[in-house]
């Protein structure tokens, strides 16, 4: 069976699947503009295989800067998950600053100097995890 490019976007169903390489390259060369921008928008919207951070940096991967998007797609830059921490004590203040310029790395405390991350590297905020404790004053 034969299906348009808009019925594809337009289905609820993913029609995809039902169509082979070469009737897929048939609709795309008969499709006008609008109804190929429609099935791009909803392949890139798709539900991916990937999960957790990797999926919420591949809905986020238009904010980075255009060398960077291209030294992924080249593989010349790679993708990395990583966790930024700060341990600070409370005290008495109603604010704490986590990050402060002053600050350096210390091994179990913090994972950044200067509150800034090494030059050359971006990042794109998957979660925020704020926890406390109450240590042994021994």
């Amino acid at each position: 069976m034969n299906f348009s490019l808009g019925a594809v976007a337009d289905s609820d169903a993913n029609l995809l699947g039902a169509m082979n390489d070469q009737e897929f390259l048939n609709a795309v060369d008969s499709a006008g503009p609008q109804e190929k921008v429609k099935l791009f928008r909803r392949m890139k919207g798709a539900n991916s295989s990937s999960a957790g951070s990797r999926k919420e940096f591949e809905k986020r991967i238009g904010l980075l800067p255009g060398d960077v998007q291209k030294g992924l797609a080249n593989q010349s830059l790679q993708i990395t998950d990583t966790f930024l921490y700060v341990v600070k004590q409370l005290d008495n203040s109603k604010n704490i600053k986590m990050f402060r310029d002053d600050d350096n790395k210390v091994t179990g405390f913090s994972n950044i100097s200067s509150a800034k991350l090494e030059k050359g590297n971006f990042f794109l905020l998957h979660g925020l995890r704020i926890m406390y404790g109450v240590s042994d004053p021994g």
